[in-house]
């Protein structure tokens, strides 16, 4: 009896420790996935940080990320668990665009899934991460975020076009209250253009802007004279009483591989 009772005792202990075991790995998977969720998060929001900063994603590596400033949270981050992947010029038949992926894997799944894989593609059975018009991740087992150059593209042109309406506000005034007749010009004839740098005099580099130039006592500052890709203006002089402003957004790109240009006018009746 005595025997029985030591035996009961025995296998009572080991399941309680088998059970404590499990309990306790458990919990390790779910802190890393907390973690991995964590850090890939921070590493997807620094690179949208950078693309913001410089219209680009730069280079995707988490080494290079956590070396900037937009990645300083990322220096105790584990490479070994959260990845990154990378496709630059993809094209959805109008625009041009870099695309990111910032990942984890998790523990219990399959640890050899590969994003550039066409396989990992959901929204495609035959495009892959570098080729895709729309890329899919999977719906369990991986963490992730994708990021898209393409994404900011509507802001960064709605952002240029109202800097250049701050410009012809300027050259608006100027008509008004300087020339009465005919907008600021500078020595620019009806039906020619030139940039607003040239045609004031300035330096045309934009990290050594001449400011302000003068159109007919109309001052002109750097951002009148170059678009928020370091691109000169340059102004059109349609008519004594019609200008328009071009900029050309460089990292904007069309899917047959040219630069968005901007536009915007003024006309007087």
């Amino acid at each position: 009896m005595l025997v029985l009772v030591i035996v009961f005792l025995f296998a009572a202990l080991g399941a309680g420790m088998a059970g404590v075991a499990f309990m306790l790995q458990e919990s390790l998977y779910e802190h890393r996935a907390r973690v991995d969720a964590y850090y890939v998060g921070v590493a997807s929001e620094s690179l949208r940080m950078r693309m913001a900063r410089t219209g680009g994603l730069g280079t995707v590596t988490m080494v290079d990320l956590a070396s900037t400033d937009e990645g300083f949270k990322l220096k105790g981050a584990n490479a070994d668990r959260v990845y990154m992947a990378y496709a630059p010029n993809v094209s959805d038949g109008v625009w041009r665009f870099d695309r990111a992926l910032v990942y984890a894997l998790d523990d219990l799944g399959d640890r050899a899934w590969d994003p550039l894989a066409v396989s990992s593609n959901s929204c495609s059975a035959t495009a892959g991460f570098a080729t895709a018009p729309s890329w899919c991740g999977p719906v369990s087992g991986v963490v992730f975020d994708l990021i898209e150059t393409r994404e900011t593209y509507l802001s960064l042109l709605t952002d240029e076009a109202m800097r250049m309406q701050i410009t012809l506000q300027k050259l608006a005034r100027g008509y008004s209250v300087v020339e009465k007749d005919t907008f600021p010009r500078g020595p620019i004839a009806i039906g020619n253009a030139n940039t607003v740098c040239a045609a004031g005099g300035g330096t045309c580099v934009n990290t050594a802007c001449s400011s302000p130039v003068v159109f007919q006592q109309t001052p002109l500052d750097c951002s009148d004279q170059f678009s928020r890709w370091g691109g000169a203006v340059v102004f059109n002089l349609v008519s004594a009483k019609h200008v328009a402003l071009v900029s050309n957004a460089t990292t904007v790109r069309r899917a047959a591989g040219t630069s968005r240009q901007i536009a915007r006018e003024l006309r007087v009746p």
